[in-house]
Order: structure tokens, then sequence, then C-alpha cells
């Protein structure tokens, strides 16, 4: 969900359903609340978090600062989660083999722990292979830019040059990340962390041990080596490759790993997979897409209505490409519908594609066939001549490392009763978790599933006090009492999780006050402004709609328009008193009984769009 925050704020629309404010209960303050809190059954010390990018890093900050032993691992040899941006791109999808998302975990057959080292070409596979198979690098290309300004893409006390445009390219963002990662001493050259992080690192499986009460990682770290290890020369373009495998027990885990795991392509549009198979080289899922280069004058076909099929198609465009967008026109969600006016110019919109014709039997398929191939349109039009394909068909959630608690036999909002209540189904979503982030059965695995800017450092720190004793969880039965329900996610009407924020506010705060420790302060008031007016009142207005962020593409923050006369510092600062009435330290008692939920079948289309 790269750009998804500012298209809920301009977009959404919510249903209400009745929910206690702190997820507490009705008696969680009063004289019978002992016996209505979460009781750990073993001390936790040591933590894992798992990814290095603004989740995992603010989730490590948090629990080193409350005093707990914590290892942060990353795949990648950098800190900076999918905004850790590289020309490598990941392997290419091949459907007929990984027909599932998940991987079922498959012990190596040396034993645990070993280390092996790989020539280049070993084994028939390239060292550049091997290490992309690893890290599986991030989805982002490199003339990306953000819709969303940089003061509501902020980590803690880290701040943006003053130059950076109002649309953020891709390289602040990364940069942004690795200054808080270096600013907390968790970048991989510091050298007094180095018992704490571990990158190059990629977790194969997560295992609780219930006699113990541990949980246990089976850890693969692949690193490249440039020089020879007995004589100290350099080794050539390959390198070479050492692989060690281990594993590590801790009592607690932050599953920060994210969302982009799980390239989506879609099973609905017949003979795509066969397309893919025979032609990997140019049709490709968007998150392989990087320059706009290798296109220029080429015939090039983008599937999906998304932000990504909106800014790769633009690059594209203004690199010279001649470039179709296919969308499904019945299905369209008010974000789509918001987006597809905002095509370049020069892109081409097309209906729904039907159908992929049947490929003839080929020895060598090459990527020069490809155009002489036919697809059919849902109108009945069949069209050819196109070089590329680009599916930006989203993503879904695999986490293949937590298989313990995937369950691919339940489709959809399905909640049939299983001996172990999944995490992950079908992908669409994440079930089973209370809303600070936690397992309900078992709150020592908590998920980091909020956007990391906003929410996401409440929810570290909801993460961190927990686990160090300054902070309570309900019961496991209240806190499934108050389960919203599988593919149901709480949010606000108005953007960016005001309601979330509210309640994450309270309850840290209130569990200050019994258990010692600083207080949180509420989001800046400026994150409320531009989700409230552009969801309100400037919806229609020039100032704040989708279409005004993205003219905005190159202006520095000084430069930043006015409304209606007014300074920016006006309008960001004391617009919505009447809308901020409430008590964000202490008033739970006082908020309403009615909590928006998000709960159609609308939003949890739009979570597949980003």
């Amino acid at each position: 969900m790269l750009f998804w925050i500012v298209v809920v704020a301009l977009f959404t629309s919510s249903t209400t359903a009745e929910q206690h404010p702190l997820g507490l209960g009705n008696d969680a303050f009063g004289d019978g609340a002992q016996h209505r809190y979460y009781k750990f059954p073993h001390d936790i010390k040591r933590v894992a978090v798992i990814g290095a990018g603004p989740s995992g890093l603010q989730a490590a900050s948090a629990l080193l600062d409350e005093g707990l032993e914590v290892r942060l691992f990353e795949r990648q040899d950098q800190p900076g989660g999918n905004w850790y941006y590289q020309d490598a791109q990941p392997i290419e999808l091949s459907p007929r083999k990984h027909r599932s998302l998940y991987k079922s975990f498959n012990n190596p057959t040396h034993k645990i722990p070993s280390v092996q080292y790989y020539n280049d070409g070993a084994e028939g596979v390239s060292n550049s292979w091997r290490i992309r198979e690893h890290t599986n690098p991030s989805p982002i290309w490199n003339n990306l830019t953000t819709i969303i300004p940089p003061f509501m893409m902020t980590l803690p006390n880290t701040e943006y040059p003053p130059t950076v445009p109002w649309r953020v390219p891709q390289v602040h963002i990364g940069r942004h990340v690795r200054q808080f990662a270096s600013a907390h001493s968790l970048s991989p050259n510091d050298e007094q962390s180095a018992h704490i992080i571990s990158y190059s690192t990629r977790i194969e499986h997560v295992h609780k041990t219930p006699s113990t009460g541990k949980w246990t990682l089976t850890l693969r770290k692949l690193e490249q080596l440039r020089y020879n290890r007995t004589t100290g020369e350099p080794l050539g373009p390959g390198g070479e490759v050492r692989e060690e495998w281990w594993t590590e027990d801790f009592d607690a885990i932050v599953d920060a790993a994210g969302p982009f795991d799980g390239p989506f392509v879609p099973t609905s549009i017949e003979g795509l997979h066969d397309w893919m198979e025979d032609y990997p080289h140019c049709i490709w899922h968007s998150r392989n897409y990087r320059r706009p280069d290798q296109f220029q004058g080429k015939n090039v076909l983008i599937i999906g209505g998304g932000l990504s099929a909106l800014g790769i198609s633009k690059d594209l465009a203004e690199g010279g490409a001649l470039v179709s967008v296919s969308t499904r026109d019945n299905a369209m969600s008010p974000v789509q519908q918001g987006i597809l006016p905002l095509l370049h110019k020069n892109v081409t919109k097309l209906p729904e594609i039907h159908s992929f014709f049947p490929l003839e039997p080929t020895p060598e398929p090459s990527c020069d066939e490809l155009g002489e191939l036919r697809i059919m349109l849902a109108n009945g039009t069949v069209l050819s001549g196109y070089d590329y394909i680009v599916l930006a068909t989203g993503y879904r959630t695999s986490h293949p490392f937590l298989s313990d608690y995937h369950n691919s036999t339940i489709k959809g909002r399905e909640e049939p009763d299983v001996q172990v209540a999944p995490i992950i189904t079908d992908g669409t979503h994440l079930r089973s978790l209370h809303w600070t982030g936690h397992y309900i059965n078992d709150p020592t695995l908590a998920i980091a599933r909020f956007t990391p800017w906003t929410i996401g450092r409440y929810s570290s720190l909801g993460f961190a006090r927990v686990w160090s004793g300054r902070a309570r969880l309900p019961s496991v039965e209240q806190m499934w009492a108050e389960y919203p329900g599988a593919g149901k996610e709480l949010l606000d009407p108005v953007g960016f999780g005001e309601w979330c924020s509210r309640l994450f506010i309270t309850w840290l705060n209130t569990e200050a006050l019994e258990f010692g420790g600083r207080f949180v302060d509420s989001l800046p008031r400026h994150h409320y402004d531009l989700a409230y007016f552009g969801a309100g009142e400037w919806r229609n207005d020039k100032f704040i709609n989708l279409k005004f962020l993205l003219s905005l593409e190159d202006t520095p923050q000084s430069q930043w328009p006015t409304r209606n006369g007014r300074e920016q510092e006006e309008w960001m600062s004391g617009d919505l008193d009447r809308l901020l009435n409430l008590d964000v330290t202490l008033g739970a008692a006082e908020w309403p009984s009615e909590i928006p939920m998000v709960n159609d079948e609308t939003w949890r289309e739009w979570n597949l769009e980003w």
C-alpha cells in the first residue's frame, strides 16, 4: 500500500459497528478489571523483528528503548524495506511452478547450523540469480513519486530537506528511512549494534514450541563475497556467495515484512498464465518494472487500474513508449474512478481483457513473436502488436515463513471452526489479530499492519510496552469478543486512521499513568487537516483533490499554494478545533459507542490495488 493513505482520505465511505473504545471491555478500568487482562505465561526478554523497513525499524527502536533484547533481521543488505531501490529485479514469475503464493518450508539438505560457499555458475545457477531470489528486490521503480507530501511520510524525529517537492521521489524516501536507521544505530555498518542487526538474512520458518514457550526462527544468510578468502585477491564479476543456515530462539516476534511479498496474477483472464510461462521476459508483473529506457518506441499494454498502473504508464509515456491501459470498468472502485481520468494524455484506455488466445507449440518462444499473438477484449475487439505486457494487478500477502498460520482452504470472509486460527488465508487480508496487531490466540506474535508514517509509530510503542509489562492487553476471550471479523478493518471515514490514533493514544497514555513512562502525542495537526479537507469540505475544491495533488509534481514546500488567500500555516493549524474536540489522553469514557468500521467488499478490493 505505497500510496493508499491520501486515496482513502479522498474517496472512502464507511459503515458502523459497535465497539468498545480501547478493546478492553466496559470494566477495563474498574474494580473488576484484573481478570480481564491477558497474562503472559513467561517473561518476555528477547524479541525478533522481521524486516528493516519503516515499520520494522520503528519497532526495533521502541523495543530497545523498553530495555528488551532485540534482533533485527532483513533479507536485503540495507534498511528501507520497499523503499530500498535497486535496479536488480525480482525473479520472473512462473505461474505453472508457483500456483500457490505460499511455498512450504523445506529443510535444507545439509545440517543446521551450516556454512556453504558457491562459485558463480555452481549447480547451473548464477550468483546474481541466487542473490535476487534470496532478497526479492522491492517493487518500486526509479522514477516513482508519491501523491502525498513529505510531511505525511515522515518518521519520528527525522526530517526531509526543505527542497523536497510535494510529490516525493522514492530516492528521498529511501534516504529518509536510512537516516532514521542510522540515528538509531540500526544500519549495517553500526559496529556497536552488531549483536542486534543481521542484514542479508531471510527468515525461512517461524515455529512456536508450546512446551518451552519459545519461538524458533530458521535463518538463512546469503552474502556476496568480492575477494578470495585465501589470497584476498579480487574475484570476478560473479564473485563467490557465502550461505549460512542457523536457528535462534525468542520470546516474542514482530512481523514487519510488509504486504508486497506476493505478486497477484489474475486467474480469471483465460490464457494469461500460459502466455506468462512462455514469454517471461516480455510479460512482467509491475514489481519488475524499473526504468522506461528499454521501452522507448515499443508498444506496451498495462493491465490494471490502480496507482501502479497510473505511475508506470506515465513513466513509460514520457519515456517514448506507446502505452495502453486495460481496466475492469464494471468493477472499478471509487479510487480507480478518481485515478483513471488522470492517465497521461498519450495513454490509451482499453476495456477489460477477456482472454489471451491459445498459443501454438513453439520450441523456443521469443519476445519477437509476442506482437503476432492476439488478445480479446470483453467487448469482442481483438488486438495484437504488443511488445511488452505489464501486470499492475496488485499483491497478496504471503509471508511464507508463517506457514504454520496459513490456511488457503478458507476463502474470502469464511470463518470456519478450525484448530489453529489462521492469520493468512487467500492473501487478501490478515485475520485473527487484535486492533493492536497482536495475534489474539498468542500475543507473543505481533504484525505491523498499519502505515508506518502514522498509526505505525503507535503500534510499535504498543508492542514494546505490552511485552515490557508497561501496557496491558485484554483477555483472549475479550479480544475475540471484540474482533470485527475476517477482512474487516478499523478505519476512520475522514482518513489517516484518526479513530485508530485515538484508540492507541488513549490506551498508551492511560497505561502510562498506571505503569509509568512518557505520554505519546497526537499526530501533527496537518495530518488531520489534509485528510479532513480532502475528504470533506474541500473535496470539490481545487485546493485538495487528487488531480491537484498530482499537479504539484516538483513544487518545493516553500512554494505550496494558499487557499482563498490564507497562508498554509493557518489552514494547517486552526481549522480542525471542532473536529478534534475529544480528549486524546483520558477521554475514552466520553467517546461515542459507535466506531466507524469499513466492512464492505469495496475496501477489501481497494486494498488489493496498493
